[in-house]
C-alpha cells in the first residue's frame, strides 16, 4: 500500500471524530509502509526527540490498517527512528523480531492470531515495549511483564511522542551504562539505597523516601518524617537505582514513592500531607502501576 490522498482522508477523519491535533500531511513520495519485511520510512519533519544521537529501530505490529497508517505517519515526524517493519499479524512480527535488531516495539494487544501479551512472553529478549489498545484491562499484566508504556486509543501525537522518549531515554541509558544494567527486581529486592549527599555517603531506607524534585545533577529528597536531602545524582539515574516499578515520574520532574501515595485527584498526586504535580499523561500509566502495588501488598 502507498501513501496516497484518500489515506490522508481516512488520517483526517480519525483527527476529528477524536478531536486529536491534526499533524501535517505526510509527503506523498514516501514507500510503501506495511507488511515489509525492510522499510526506512524516516521522513524527516519538524519535530525531534530531545538529546538523541544514535538510530533507533522500530517495528508495529497493529491490525487496524487506519492505525497503521497514523502510526507510520508519526514515525515520520521523529527521523531518529527507523520503520523495519509493520504487519498486523503476530506471527509475521515474531519473525521479523528474530531476523531484525528491534530496539522499539509499537504492539497492539487484541491481534487476530495471538495476543500481543501472549507474543511478549514468546521472545527471548525484549526489545522496549509501547502497548496499545482501547481499553486499561490489562495495564496491570503490560507493566508486571515490563513494557515502557500503555497507550489507551485514541491518544494524542503528544501523546505518542512521549512513550517514543520514554523508551528512547532507557536505550541510551543501557547504551551508556559502564556494567550490564542490573537484573530484574525480585521479591528479595534491597530496601537500601547508597547515595552522596554533601561530603558524605548515606545509607537511606527506600521505603522512607515520599517522593524526589530534580534539580538537573541534584535531587531534592523528600521523607516521611519531613525532613530533606540533597543527593548528588539525577532523577533518571535515582530511579533507576530505586527500582522502576516501585517509583512512578508523575512529571518530567518528579518521582513519588508508589508506596506511599494516598490518593490521585485530578493533576496531583497527594502523599501524606503533601502533594505532587500529576501531567495528564501519565495519569494512566500511574494509575496502573498502583494498583499493581497495592495487588502486590496483599
Amino acid at each position: 500500500m502507498h501513501f496516497t490522498h484518500d489515506n490522508n482522508i481516512f488520517i483526517r477523519l480519525y483527527f476529528s471524530q477524536y478531536n486529536l491535533p491534526e499533524r501535517p500531511p505526510w509527503s506523498p513520495s514516501a514507500s510503501s509502509f506495511c507488511n515489509c519485511s525492510s522499510a526506512d520510512l524516516s521522513l524527516g519533519g519538524n519535530k525531534t526527540l530531545s538529546a538523541v544521537s544514535t538510530s533507533y529501530t522500530v517495528l508495529i505490529i497493529e491490525d487496524e490498517p487506519v492505525q497503521q497508517l497514523l502510526l507510520t505517519d508519526w514515525l515520520g515526524f521523529l527521523p531518529e527512528l527507523t520503520l523495519v517493519g509493520c504487519t498486523g499479524s503476530a506471527k509475521e512480527g515474531l519473525q521479523i523480531l528474530r531476523e531484525k535488531p528491534v530496539d522499539i516495539l509499537l504492539l497492539d494487544i487484541y491481534l487476530p492470531d495471538l495476543t500481543g501479551l501472549n507474543l511478549i512472553k514468546s521472545l527471548p529478549r525484549l526489545p522496549k515495549i509501547i502497548l496499545q489498545t482501547s481499553s486499561l484491562d490489562h495495564a496491570v499484566e503490560g507493566f508486571d511483564i515490563g513494557v515502557v508504556d500503555y497507550l489507551v486509543k485514541p491518544y494524542s501525537f503528544d501523546r505518542f511522542s512521549k512513550a517514543i522518549q520514554r523508551a528512547v531515554e532507557l536505550l541510551a541509558t543501557a547504551q551508556s551504562a559502564p556494567a550490564p544494567p542490573p537484573a530484574p527486581e525480585s521479591k528479595n529486592h534491597h530496601e537500601f539505597v547508597f547515595l552522596r549527599v554533601g561530603k558524605d555517603l548515606k545509607k537511606i531506607a527506600i521505603s522512607d523516601i515520599l517522593y524526589a524534585v530534580s534539580m538537573q545533577n541534584y535531587t531534592r529528597l523528600h521523607f516521611v518524617n519531613n525532613e530533606e536531602a540533597v543527593a548528588l545524582i539525577s532523577l533518571r539515574r535515582l530511579h533507576e537505582q530505586l527500582g522502576l516499578a516501585r517509583f512512578f515520574r508523575t512529571h518530567k520532574s518528579y518521582l513519588v514513592n508508589l508506596a506511599n501515595i494516598e490518593s490521585l485527584s485530578g493533576n496531583e498526586v497527594r502523599l501524606g500531607d503533601q502533594t505532587v504535580p500529576l501531567a495528564s499523561t501519565h495519569r494512566h500509566a500511574l494509575e496502573a502501576a498502583w494498583i499493581k502495588t497495592r495487588i502486590i501488598a496483599r
